[in-house]
């Protein structure tokens, strides 16, 4: 059911990142409330058919963006109360995916009884440790508590969780436990990417901008039962560096790896999956094309412009693509030298697809036509290791199958000539 009250609202929004200075107005034209079914999830944006049959284009603030891009390009900050729900089964947790139930300890980690709820949360979000209810045990005894860890395995009638080192127990980070016959395991979670296609969706309050966008203010939504819980790379990547930092530098720093050097303003924790995602992402490509990679992708990763000094970002298109949450990698040739130089948003996906363009500038000296230039960087921003399908956003597959052939992006640029990969 949607009602809609049409409102003379006027919102005062930051527009640019890393420019809270720059205001400017939007007209609120519509408040809506909605109750449906979920279709397609690509990136920040929801498909929602309501009960009535018409389907809305929903855009979304994730839970860790300053900002939601509209249509036009602008950022509107605008943040959402994300809650999305839904059973699983315990026996198809998936290794690296945070989980919290209740249970007694020992002092040497050994649990009494049985468990019989499970909560899958956000890695990100989870505090990981064992929280005493009533004070630690006294040797020989067991005590209630409550144990937020990663997944290490699980089974049916049996699940294995890891804690830090000294989380609390000195010599022991794994705990093992029983679950009962009748064990349930739920979702609760704030990260849109955990919402499948078809999930019910309880209640949605957003309002219609007079850009035609529309824009969520709260959703509440329940995924369909099922039997696992799609793994994603993140749960075991940020399990994997929960002891780095998640507080962003003051300034920016260097951070390197094999194939890539970039200035950035991203946290230590943070610049750790970025570096894991794109060398597995290289690794990736050298397979597919059977050639080793060759050069450096350099450039910057920005979470933040205005941490930035002025004369640090030479590139106007660069930084306008910042702003707009985007990304493109310029590239040059000199004779046998090639250089691939990133300006990129925070957003992974982004960064991984603008290092494709990098990784086969500098591999093979040109990044080939649109189509092919365009499907292969999706595909090292998708592929993932042993899985042979590839998800691609719905806007992007429509842009390849219907844009017009183009000519080799680096044909019409001379030696000296700098060419760009959007």
């Amino acid at each position: 059911m949607i009602s809609v009250r049409t409102l003379a609202l006027v919102l005062a929004s930051v527009l640019t990142v890393g420019s809270p200075c720059a205001l400017a107005q939007l007209s609120i034209t519509e408040r809506l409330s909605l109750t449906g079914t979920v279709e397609a999830v690509a990136g920040g944006r929801l498909t929602i058919r309501d009960n009535e049959g018409a389907r809305h284009e929903i855009r979304v603030q994730k839970a860790n963006e300053q900002s939601v891009p509209l249509a036009d390009g602008r950022l509107l900050a605008f943040p959402a109360d994300l809650r999305i729900s839904g059973p699983v089964d315990p026996a198809k947790l998936k290794p690296g995916q945070v989980v919290r139930f209740r249970c007694r300890l020992s002092a040497r980690a050994a649990t009494d009884g049985e468990v019989s709820e499970i909560t899958v949360v956000d890695a990100g979000d989870a505090t990981v440790g064992v929280a005493w209810s009533h004070g630690p045990p006294e040797a020989k005894t067991a005590a209630d508590c409550v144990v937020t860890a990663a997944v290490l395995r699980a089974s049916k009638g049996r699940l294995a969780v890891e804690l830090p080192p000294d989380t609390p127990f000195k010599k022991k980070t794994v705990i093992a436990c029983k679950l009962t016959g009748g064990a349930t395991a739920v979702i609760e979670s704030r990260d849109l990417r955990r919402i499948e296609p078809g999930a019910t969706v309880v209640r949605l309050e957003g309002v219609r901008l007079d850009t035609g966008d529309v824009v969520a203010k709260t959703l509440v939504a329940e995924n369909p039962a099922a039997t696992t819980i799609t793994a994603r790379g993140d749960d075991a990547l940020e399990n994997k560096y929960r002891s780095l930092s998640a507080e962003p530098p003051t300034e920016p720093r260097l951070a390197r790896s094999p194939h890539f050097a970039f200035l950035t303003d991203v946290s230590d924790r943070e610049w750790a999956v970025i570096r894991d995602k794109l060398e597995r992402m290289v690794g990736l490509l050298e397979r597919f094309f059977g050639r080793k990679s060759t050069g450096v992708v350099e450039g910057f990763i920005v979470r933040d412009l205005a941490a930035w000094p002025r004369d640090m970002l030479q590139e106007p298109m660069g930084v306008e693509k910042i702003r707009h949450r985007e990304g493109v990698c310029f590239t040059t040739s000199l004779g046998p030298n090639r250089r691939a130089e990133l300006y990129s948003c925070t957003d992974h996906g982004v960064i991984q697809h603008e290092c494709v363009h990098g990784f086969c500038h500098l591999t093979f000296g040109s990044t080939g036509p649109t189509w092919l230039a365009e499907g292969v960087a999706e595909l090292g921003n998708y592929r993932r290791d042993g899985d042979p399908a590839v998800e691609i956003d719905p806007v992007v597959m429509g842009y390849l199958q219907n844009a017009s052939p183009r000519r080799t992006l680096a044909a019409g640029a001379s030696p000296t000539t700098k060419a760009r990969s959007p």
